[in-house]
């Protein structure tokens, strides 16, 4: 990714939000399913973890109870 720092990380930020919200809501994307969701979620916020902590995501928040699909 060629983007300065700030962009960067205000970036990975906001795919980590998306692919939680197509986690809890399978409805909003129909060209991914829940596990590819998870699985591009928990990537993300294992390799950026302070990014993550600093905004609340977590893990857990993968498996946490939804609608499932």
């Amino acid at each position: 990714m060629h983007a300065s720092p700030e962009v960067k990380y205000v970036l990975i930020v906001t795919k980590m939000k998306r692919w939680l919200s197509i986690i809890q809501q399978p409805c909003l994307s129909r060209k991914h399913t829940t596990t590819q969701a998870r699985r591009n979620y928990l990537k993300l916020v294992r390799r950026h973890r302070s990014l993550a902590a600093a905004h609340k995501l977590t893990e857990q928040a993968a498996f946490e109870s939804g609608p499932l699909r």
